[in-house]
């Protein structure tokens, strides 16, 4: 795993729900509620070792950007299946390498845990074709479509 790039520690909190809350009002989801106590709490149970729910972040004189996942039996058996709660990174850190080393440490956690379904989604409406083509460019490929009643 590159330097930069590492476990969440409790310690990183703070600075994850503050970057939660920027994410927040650049998503899609700005007109829906946020509850700092809520992601606190999900973030500390990642951040105490769960190997269901787990989290880094991009860490550079700073938390900069974070990936949060989980893991979880499939629906239809007992292989792992894997997704993603929320990739974000700076504005000011963007373009860069952050967010596809964040993805990087993603994988590699999934497949260290044995996940054989390894997913991520995109939903924020944050610049998705830019997150696409950099999920691509990782070797993930388009295989669901996911709808959203407005």
């Amino acid at each position: 795993m590159q330097s930069w790039i590492r476990p969440l520690a409790l310690d990183d909190i703070p600075q994850v729900v503050l970057l939660g809350s920027q994410m927040h009002q650049e998503s899609i989801f700005r007109d829906m509620d946020y509850s700092p106590k809520k992601l606190m709490e999900l973030l500390e149970r990642m951040a105490v070792g769960s190997r269901e729910l787990f989290a880094f972040v991009y860490d550079d004189k700073g938390v900069r950007g974070f990936i949060a996942g989980f893991i979880s039996a499939h629906f239809f058996g007992d292989d792992l299946s894997s997704g993603d709660f929320a990739l974000y990174v700076d504005p000011e850190y963007r373009g860069e390498r952050a967010g596809p080393a964040l993805v990087k440490a993603y994988v590699a956690y999934c497949r260290d845990m044995g996940v054989k379904d390894i997913r991520l989604g995109v939903s924020a409406g944050i610049d998705d074709e830019r997150v696409a083509q950099v999920y691509r460019g990782l070797g993930f490929t388009t295989e669901f479509t996911g709808y959203r009643l407005t």
